[in-house]
């Protein structure tokens, strides 16, 4: 038979181990959202620099029609 104060350890490992699986796999979820938004944040931005480009390349050749440049 195993002492009962060693199947309390036993027992008291095994929910600790289920804590830390539990705490790794919310990690691991809030790793990948954070991925994401990370991932959404850089396509917004080039996309705005893209818009951004435009904007000057426009501008210049408005301002090259018109006889100034810049």
């Amino acid at each position: 038979m195993i002492p009962e104060a060693l199947m309390e350890t036993f027992k008291a490992n095994e929910v600790e181990r289920n804590q830390l699986i539990e705490m790794k796999k919310e990690i691991q979820e809030d790793h990948e959202k954070k991925k994401a938004e990370l991932e959404a944040m850089r396509i917004d931005i080039n996309n705005q620099r893209e818009k951004f480009e435009e904007m000057i390349q426009e501008f210049r050749e408005q301002q090259t029609l018109e006889g100034r440049s810049f």
